[in-house]
Protein backbone atom coordinates (compact mmCIF):
# COMPACT_ATOMS: atom_id res chain seq x y z
CA UNK A 1 0.00 0.00 0.00
CA UNK A 2 2.98 2.37 -0.28
CA UNK A 3 3.05 2.90 3.96
CA UNK A 4 6.62 3.10 5.27
CA UNK A 5 7.52 3.70 9.26
CA UNK A 6 8.15 7.41 9.92
CA UNK A 7 11.79 8.37 10.68
CA UNK A 8 12.57 8.89 14.18
CA UNK A 9 13.29 12.91 13.52
CA UNK A 10 13.54 15.05 10.48
CA UNK A 11 16.68 14.82 8.50
CA UNK A 12 18.53 17.98 8.84
CA UNK A 13 21.37 17.32 6.56
CA UNK A 14 18.79 18.89 3.16
CA UNK A 15 18.32 22.60 2.32
CA UNK A 16 14.00 21.05 2.67
CA UNK A 17 11.81 18.91 4.26
CA UNK A 18 8.55 16.88 3.69
CA UNK A 19 6.30 15.97 6.73
CA UNK A 20 4.49 13.43 7.23
CA UNK A 21 0.24 13.50 7.22
CA UNK A 22 -1.48 12.86 10.73
CA UNK A 23 -1.66 9.61 9.72
CA UNK A 24 2.02 9.41 9.27
CA UNK A 25 1.90 9.10 5.31
CA UNK A 26 4.15 10.79 2.99
CA UNK A 27 1.93 13.38 1.33
CA UNK A 28 2.48 11.90 -2.63
CA UNK A 29 -0.77 11.77 -4.18
CA UNK A 30 -2.12 11.51 -7.70
CA UNK A 31 -4.64 13.85 -9.07
CA UNK A 32 -6.42 14.48 -12.54
CA UNK A 33 -7.32 16.76 -14.24
CA UNK A 34 -8.81 16.60 -18.11
CA UNK A 35 -7.79 12.66 -17.60
CA UNK A 36 -4.12 13.65 -17.05
CA UNK A 37 -2.40 12.55 -14.03
CA UNK A 38 -0.55 14.95 -11.87
CA UNK A 39 1.79 13.88 -8.82
CA UNK A 40 1.06 16.22 -5.65
CA UNK A 41 3.91 16.48 -3.15
CA UNK A 42 2.84 19.10 0.21
CA UNK A 43 4.04 19.88 3.16
CA UNK A 44 7.16 20.84 1.70
CA UNK A 45 8.80 23.34 4.07
CA UNK A 46 12.42 24.87 3.62
CA UNK A 47 13.78 25.49 0.42
CA UNK A 48 11.56 24.98 -2.10
CA UNK A 49 13.63 25.98 -5.35
CA UNK A 50 16.20 22.96 -4.18
CA UNK A 51 13.70 20.68 -4.00
CA UNK A 52 12.00 21.17 -7.27
CA UNK A 53 15.52 21.02 -8.67
CA UNK A 54 16.05 17.45 -7.02
CA UNK A 55 12.56 16.30 -8.41
CA UNK A 56 13.03 17.14 -11.89
CA UNK A 57 16.55 15.39 -11.74
CA UNK A 58 14.62 12.57 -10.56
CA UNK A 59 11.30 12.52 -12.43
CA UNK A 60 12.51 14.12 -15.75
CA UNK A 61 9.65 16.89 -15.50
CA UNK A 62 9.83 19.88 -14.88
CA UNK A 63 8.18 20.78 -11.61
CA UNK A 64 5.40 23.42 -10.97
CA UNK A 65 5.31 25.17 -7.97
CA UNK A 66 2.10 26.08 -6.04
CA UNK A 67 1.84 27.85 -2.49
CA UNK A 68 2.78 24.78 -0.40
CA UNK A 69 2.19 21.99 -3.13
CA UNK A 70 4.70 20.71 -5.83
CA UNK A 71 2.65 19.58 -8.74
CA UNK A 72 4.29 17.20 -11.41
CA UNK A 73 2.97 16.02 -14.97
CA UNK A 74 2.35 12.43 -14.73
CA UNK A 75 1.95 9.57 -12.32
CA UNK A 76 5.05 9.44 -10.29
CA UNK A 77 3.78 8.55 -6.80
CA UNK A 78 5.62 5.07 -5.95
CA UNK A 79 9.01 6.92 -7.92
CA UNK A 80 8.61 9.60 -5.17
CA UNK A 81 7.43 8.47 -2.40
CA UNK A 82 10.59 5.91 -2.57
CA UNK A 83 12.76 8.85 -3.15
CA UNK A 84 11.24 10.00 -0.24
CA UNK A 85 11.98 7.71 1.83
CA UNK A 86 15.46 7.23 0.74
CA UNK A 87 16.30 10.42 1.99
CA UNK A 88 14.97 9.62 5.46
CA UNK A 89 11.65 11.72 5.40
Amino acid sequence: NGWTPPPPSIPKNYPFAVLRSKAEWLPVYTRYRQGHPFTLVRHVIGDVDAFAKELHHITDTEPIKRLGTIEIKGNHVRHVRRWLTHLGF
